[in-house]
């Protein structure tokens, strides 16, 4: 994208809003709040800032994250940031739909609060919606990071050589793949999201997918070359892995086939997961015992596994072996794939 371009003044306000549920977080939360406000402050000319609104959905977080906001508030008086205080925890479900709900914007970003936009992703985001106003939705290029915001924009998590629209809504879930499940995924346009839609989904943990389904279902979406978001790795947790990305990530599938998604697009998209996202952390769980606060039950797992693909070559073969395996096996399979693949090297 140029940096040269402009946002016409004619637009509906706000144009854009951007949608935190947040818990817990208050060091993260203010670091991403200041990552937006500062691109709000240096790229949006003033006659333009009032196209994007921030609202955070605090789900009665315990560790000061509302005098942070109010501090925020009280230092950027003419940024639009609302902030909504649950008086009790309804869970992450409830509240992604409670701060989706509570967005002016034609259009809605869902943002995970760990997550930081990168420099430029603000301005050039208005400017996609300005110049594409008849696409329903954005794929935001995102990539991980560990410790500097900075350091993600070099390995993106899409590969992408051009930008393009992909019209066809099986093709969109193909391009997406496992990513479904993440918060930060796409700038789109706002449908009424009233009680009770989607309700019946709260408790998955991956509420956030069926609104993306439904949402591409509507039509096709914009891919992005660039790398908007810094996803912040190694900081999960609160739920069971297995349940959620396979039990439930299989329920969501089951989803797309009822939305008019095709067969070999769901059977794709699920190989896809157990090979490229399941077996992964599943190494890892080995190597490490863990992955951030996310506890493995391989019994569980394996017993979920079953279900959804006990008939898959790889899982009959890659990763029941895998998971039978004593960790310490595990870890001296690692080290000697690592030398074989350093003297190749």
């Amino acid at each position: 994208m140029t940096q040269n371009r402009s946002v016409p003044h004619e637009v509906r306000r706000p144009l854009l809003s951007l949608c935190i549920p947040t818990y817990n977080r208050c060091g993260y939360l203010e670091e991403a709040l200041k990552a937006i406000i500062g691109q709000w402050e240096s790229d949006i000319v003033s006659g333009d800032r009032d196209l994007v609104e921030v609202i955070v959905s605090d789900n009665a977080s315990p560790d000061g994250t509302s005098d942070m906001i109010t501090r925020v508030i009280d230092t950027y008086p003419n940024f639009c940031l609302r902030h909504v205080r649950n008086q009790d925890n309804l869970g992450p479900d409830a509240n992604i739909l409670q701060v989706l709900r509570l967005g002016y914007g034609e259009y809605a970003c869902l943002l995970s609060d760990d997550d930081i936009l990168l420099p430029g992703a603000l301005k050039t985001m208005l400017v996609l919606l300005c110049e594409h106003p008849t696409i329903n939705a954005f794929c935001l290029n995102t990539s991980s990071f560990i410790h500097v915001p900075t350091e993600a924009a070099a390995n993106p998590d899409f590969t992408v050589d051009i930008e393009r629209v992909i019209t066809d809504p099986s093709d969109c879930l193909r391009f997406i793949g496992s990513r479904i499940t993440f918060i930060s995924l796409l700038m789109f346009r706002r449908p009424p999201i009233a009680p009770p839609a989607y309700d019946s989904y709260v408790g998955s943990s991956l509420l956030q997918a069926y609104v993306y389904l439904d949402v591409l279902a509507g039509g096709g979406m914009y891919v992005t070359r660039q790398v908007f978001l810094g996803v912040r790795g190694n900081n999960t947790g609160g739920y069971s892995f297995y349940e959620v990305f396979v039990s439930h990530f299989a329920d969501v599938m089951r989803y797309a086939r009822s939305r008019g998604y095709s067969e070999a697009a769901v059977r794709a998209v699920l190989s896809q997961h157990l090979t490229r996202f399941l077996a992964p952390f599943t190494a890892s769980f080995k190597l490490h015992g863990t992955y951030g606060k996310l506890q493995p039950d391989f019994r569980d797992g394996i017993r979920r596994l079953w279900m959804e693909y006990g008939t898959h070559p790889f899982f009959l073969f890659g990763m029941l072996p895998l998971m039978l395996a004593p960790p310490v096996f595990a870890r001296v399979a690692h080290s000697i794939i690592r030398r074989l693949k350093s003297r190749a090297e």
